[in-house]
C-alpha cells in the first residue's frame, strides 16, 4: 500500500505449528514485498519461529518509498528463531530517486531479519560519452561491476566508490567531465 507500518502475527499457546512458513516443493518462490524509505521500514513480528518448508525459498522484495538512508533495518522478527535459509533477496540492488543502493541480508541473526542498505559501487564504462551524469531512460556511463556488462541504471551520488574503469570501458571515454556538483 506503499505506507509503511507494522505486523503483528500473534498466535496463542494453541497454536501447535510453526508461525510462518516459507518455501514450497516446487513453483515460485512465495514473496514478501517490504517498504523501505525515509529511514524507516515495514516490519513483520512474529510470535513463533519462522521455517522453511520444501526446496524453493521464500523471497522478499523491497519497494523504495522516498529518499533511502544507508544502514541497517530489523525487518521480521521471530521470537521463536528463524530458519536457517528461511529467505532470500529477489533483488540486491534498489534504485530510488535515481540513486542505487546494494542490499543484503548478511547482518541477520538467529531472532531477526536485518536489511542493510549501502550505497552501490559503480564502475566507469563511457559507452553513452564522457559525463559522469548522463542517464538516457536508466542507460548510463556507469555499470554494477567490473567487468562492466549491466549498466547500472543510476549515477553514482558522494556515497558511492567509483572505480577507473570497468574492463569494456569505451576508448578514449576517460577524460570526463562531472555534470554535476556531487
Amino acid at each position: 500500500d506503499n505506507t509503511i507500518g507494522t505486523f503483528n502475527l500473534q498466535q496463542g499457546a494453541n497454536f501447535a505449528t510453526a508461525g510462518l512458513v516459507t518455501g514450497v516443493a516446487a513453483g515460485p518462490a512465495p514473496t514478501l514485498t517490504f517498504v523501505v524509505g525515509n529511514g524507516m521500514i515495514d516490519v513483520l513480528n512474529v510470535t513463533k519461529d519462522v521455517t522453511t518448508s520444501g526446496t524453493v525459498k521464500g523471497q522478499i522484495n523491497f519497494i523504495g518509498l522516498g529518499a533511502l538512508m544507508t544502514g541497517n533495518y530489523t525487518f521480521i522478527t521471530a521470537a521463536s528463531g528463524l530458519g536457517a535459509t528461511a529467505f532470500t533477496l529477489g533483488t540486491t540492488s534498489l534504485t530510488v530517486g535515481g540513486t542505487r543502493y546494494n542490499l543484503s541480508l548478511a547482518n541477520s541473526t538467529p531472532t531477526a531479519e536485518i536489511l542493510t542498505i549501502a550505497f552501490a559501487d559503480s564502475f566507469w564504462t563511457g559507452d553513452q560519452d564522457k559525463i559522469w551524469t548522463t542517464n538516457n531512460a536508466g542507460n548510463t556511463n556507469w555499470a554494477t561491476t567490473q567487468p562492466g556488462t549491466t549498466d547500472s541504471g543510476a549515477i553514482p551520488n558522494a556515497g558511492s566508490d567509483v572505480t577507473f574503469s570497468a574492463d569494456n570501458v569505451t576508448s578514449g571515454s576517460q577524460n570526463t567531465t562531472l555534470g554535476a556538483d556531487f
